[in-house]
């Protein structure tokens, strides 16, 4: 679809699939469902996929001295893309359905879950690492001139495994919280990992692709959980650097009736901050999906969405700012 610029949009969207994501899984799939529903009504082009380290099987990797690698078990499971007919879309809804409303009720270890559905850790450095193939693919399968690359994900990101030059011991090693350099051989470029490797890796990505990268980030707004607010914003908002509670509960007040809090100083073009409980739609019967379900009853339901505001569909409305 031609939008903003006159230009083609497409969309990437990666999901953590880690075990501190189960509570908030059910409702973020809700979320992720009204964008592929938006995507594939207006043709936008658009791929769905879920980062995770728990898939069974691992990889070969080559360990070269001096580089680092995509972790051997890490794996992208692709849910959902715009070649996809009627069919094989509403059956994966309704599957992701099924997946998201047992984490909640059973958790990280929910019992009954295929093995190559449940949840690990977060190995979004090496999803960063293998975006940039898939988005030069991805760009030249669907003639997408420009390309919106987000990031969902609850926690930080396990740090890259590399291989040291003095000694292949070092191998199963990782780069601890030290300042390194990362140089790609390519374009001779170099990132300091300074104020994170994630910062760094989404920074290459953002220059090799030409490209935005949009991230969410999903935090419970408590006082118990302030430190993983705080310690994004305090860079963007000087107010954010505080310990006082009366101040804390100000900021957590005014993030739930905000309903995000914008973030720009960690890699990205924005990342969004939001509270967990804004994630749950109230308002669209995405559970009436079913395998069986017509094009037409999916442009239908999706309407009747449409009717209502698009406050608490939050990942859609800001992906209709970006691309308008």
């Amino acid at each position: 679809a031609a939008v903003r610029d006159g230009k083609n949009h497409g969309l990437i969207m990666y999901v953590d699939w880690s075990g501190s994501m189960s509570s908030n899984l059910s409702d973020t799939i809700d979320q992720l469902l009204t964008l592929v529903m938006f995507c594939n009504r207006v043709n936008i082009p658009f791929k769905v996929m879920a980062f995770s380290d728990n898939y069974p099987g691992r990889h070969n990797v080559e360990h070269t001295p001096n580089t680092v690698m995509v972790d051997n078990d890490v794996w992208l499971l692709e849910f959902f893309n715009s070649k996809m007919n009627t069919k094989s879309l509403t059956k994966m809804m309704a599957m992701l359905k099924q997946l998201g409303q047992a984490f909640v009720r059973g958790g990280y270890y929910r019992s009954g879950v295929p093995s190559k559905y449940r949840l690990g850790g977060t190995p979004m450095n090496s999803a960063i690492l293998l975006a940039e193939d898939v988005a030069e693919k991805f760009q030249k399968e669907n003639n997408v001139q420009v390309l919106n690359t987000v990031f969902l994900n609850d926690g930080d990101s396990s740090h890259l495994r590399y291989t040291a030059s003095d000694a292949a011991s070092s191998v199963n090693n990782r780069y601890s919280n030290d300042q390194v350099i990362f140089r790609d051989t390519k374009t001779g470029m170099e990132y300091s990992t300074e104020e994170g490797q994630t910062k760094a890796l989404l920074t290459h990505y953002k220059e090799v692709t030409g490209q935005e990268v949009a991230g969410f980030f999903i935090a419970d707004a408590t006082p118990g959980s302030f430190y993983q607010v705080s310690g994004k914003m305090n860079k963007t908002d000087d107010r954010f650097n505080t310990y006082n509670k009366s101040v804390i509960r100000s900021l957590i007040k005014e993030w739930k009736e905000e309903g995000f809090l914008l973030n720009v100083n960690d890699g990205y073009t924005e990342q969004y901050i939001l509270p967990a409980a804004n994630l749950k739609i109230q308002d669209q019967k995405i559970s009436d999906f079913d395998d069986g379900m017509t094009k037409g009853r999916l442009t239908t339901m999706f309407k009747k969405a449409g009717k209502n505001k698009v406050k608490n569909r939050v990942v859609l409305g800001k992906f209709i700012e970006m691309i308008a």
